[in-house]
Formats: C-alpha cells, structure tokens, sequence
C-alpha cells in the first residue's frame, strides 16, 4: 500500500510538474516512454531525442568535455583513438535557451579584485551551441535535447575534409549529412557522461580515399567524455623553463608588479604519497594504465614491460609502484574511449607507423586526467 501511495503521489507530481505560465509541454509528457539514464545528469531517451536535464545547481558551472575518434578513416592522420579536442564547458540560461559556452581559462586575476572584473569584462566565452528548452519543473530542473549537438560538426572534420579538397584543387562541397548521422551510445556515470555518434560526411567530390567504401559518404565516429572536474583542485606545480615540461598557461592580470603576467603549470599526474614522512612510499591513488583489446596478443607482454619500466623513475622519485598495468576486460560495457581510463590501443592505418599519446588535463591546475598512448 505504501508504494502504491508513493507512486500515485509520484504521478501526481510528474502531472503537474512545471511552470504554469511557461511555453513547453509538461514534464511528463516529454519524457513519456523515455528509457531513463542518471549519473552525473540524468538523460531521458525517446527515439532520436537524448533530453538532458540540468538541475540549477549544474549551470553556470565548468566541466571538462573530451572529443575522439572512436572510428577514423585509416588516412589524413584521422584514426580511432586521436584526439580531437578537449574544451572547458559551462551551460547558461539566457531566456527560455540554454547555451553552451567554451569557457576561456587562459585569462585570470585574483576573484573579487578590480582587475577580475575587468578580465570579466575583456575576454568573453564562445557560445557553441544554443538549446531550446523542452521543458522545466518547478524546481527549476531544465530539459533540453542534447542529440542535436552529439551529432553536429562539434569537431570540425567537414572544414578539414573540405580543406583536404581545396588543397588537392578539387571543386565541389564536403558537408555533414544528418540524415546519415546517428547517437550510437549513451551512458552515465556518477562522475562523467559517455556518447558515441556515427557520423556520415556526404562529398560531391572524389578525394582519392582508398580506405573509403563510397566516396560520396565518408563515415566517422566520434566519442564525447563530459567529465566533472576534481572537486578539490591538485595543487599546481609552477614549470621551469629548464625542463622540458608539457605546461598550461595562464595569464594572470593580477601579477601586473611581476617579472611577467603568465604563469605556467607543469602538466602532471597527481601523486601523493599514503605515508607523506617515508623516504619512499606506496601512492594514495596510483596511475593506472589498461592494455586495450586491440593490441596484438603477442605484444602484450612488452607493452606491460615497457609500461612498468617507468616506475624505476618514479621510485627515485619517492614513489613505489606508482603505475599499474591491467589488462581491458573483456566486457560489452568497457570503452577505451572512456575517459575514466588511461590506454595503450593500436589502431590500423594505410599511411606509415607511429606513435603518439595525448592526455587530457584540468585547466586551472595542469592535473592531467587521463593519457591515452596511440600505436599504429
């Protein structure tokens, strides 16, 4: 009885949950027969539609959004596995839309200062992508949908597949055919979203792909990681010029008496030792790299060797077992391209052997998050 009153009070609420006076549908009947995923949001699926809803303590608040390449081409350096970008995003209401900004973390000043607010006031965020709102509840919680913007041309990969056709003095036009465009995968995570699209860019043009079935249709994946930030910053390391660090820089107004405005922080891993007074010690939370399924079965053993190599250096370091090697379970859930996990993946290509290994690192700290080495 007590949940068959639960219920009915639940349904009385979806019922006449959002505003009165606003111009959307109730909240129930958007989400009518949605398969519903929670975790860090909470996403309603209804056919073509992913609703994300955001709670009012979710905008205006920075998070970290990754792009990749779940599946390339094998040509023109686009390869499952590269990265194609990592942006600081916020999401803002501006009337009944919600917009999207690339937040711009380059610039800064000491908050409540003068000078903060005229950094505020001289560099702007870009406004990506501008939402309709579907629809709100009372609370204040927004629904808007999200698939529009999943398999849009987030990464650019028409203006450079059309780049690649001047360049080869070809005429004609490259463009992304929604129509062929699809949200392949969605999950949730407490601490970050996961997406995957088929993407489908149609060409009038022959660009000379041997890797392409159809020239007129260029299919590529992509995969979003749409991360929370750490809630306690790492605390940064200041770079030195005399070691070749990858840094983040920022350029801070407020040291307008210094020798320069920029300060540059060493990108690194946060290490902290269990036993902060030992010589050496074991690390609170060690890095942790899987061996994906894609790497030849008979490499494995040395990709782990070399791996494993690293910790010699970070004993002197003071740290013991600093990095840990797992192999990927063999799991339908597990993605490489998640961006909780760090990886060594080979990738098939019809151009010559490399190797690379980009990482995505926190913007206010130079905290990297996670490393994903490409081997082809």
């Amino acid at each position: 009885t007590t949940a068959l009153q639960a219920q009915s009070r639940d349904a009385v609420f979806l019922q006449s949950s959002g505003p009165k006076d606003g111009p959307w549908k109730s909240f129930s009947d958007v989400t009518k027969g949605a398969q519903v995923h929670t975790g860090i949001f909470t996403v309603y699926r209804k056919r073509d539609n992913a609703y994300l809803s955001l709670a009012p303590a979710q905008l205006d608040r920075d998070y970290l959004l990754v792009t990749q390449l779940s599946q390339g081409i094998g040509e023109l350096g686009l390869d499952a596995g590269s990265s194609l970008r990592s942006d600081l995003i916020r999401f803002h209401r501006a009337g009944d839309r919600i917009e999207l900004w690339i937040v711009n973390p380059r610039f800064a000043a000491i908050p409540g200062t003068p000078m903060a607010r005229a950094v505020e006031n001289s560099f702007g965020h870009s406004v990506a992508q501008s939402f309709p709102i579907a629809t709100m509840r009372d609370n204040g919680e927004i629904l808007l949908d999200f698939a529009p913007f999943l398999t849009s041309d987030w990464a650019d990969i028409g203006a450079f597949l059309q780049g690649v056709a001047t360049q080869r003095k070809l005429s004609g036009s490259i463009s992304l055919d929604r129509e062929r465009s699809s949200l392949a995968r969605l999950r949730l995570y407490p601490e970050n979203m996961e997406a995957e699209v088929r993407l489908t860019y149609q060409s009038n043009r022959n660009l000379g792909l041997e890797t392409v079935a159809d020239y007129r249709w260029i299919p590529v994946g992509v995969h979003y990681s749409l991360l929370e930030l750490p809630a306690t910053p790492m605390r940064p390391r200041y770079a030195d010029e005399r070691v070749g660090y990858f840094v983040s820089a920022i350029k801070d107004f407020s040291r307008d008496t210094a020798e320069s405005f920029f300060v540059r922080f060493a990108n690194r891993w946060r290490l902290e030792k269990v036993d902060p007074e030992a010589a050496v010690s074991e690390p609170v939370k060690p890095i942790v790299y899987y061996i994906d399924r894609t790497v030849p079965t008979e490499w494995r053993p040395w990709v782990r060797a070399g791996i494993l190599e690293w910790n010699r250096a970070f004993e002197d370091a003071g740290f013991r077992n600093a990095i840990r090697v797992l192999d990927a379970p063999d799991d339908t859930l597990w993605s490489a391209e998640d961006a909780r996990y760090s990886t060594v993946r080979w990738t098939a290509t019809n151009r010559s052997v490399y190797a690379v290994g980009p990482t995505n690192v926190d913007p206010r700290t130079g905290e990297i998050l996670n490393a994903d080495v490409l081997v082809s």
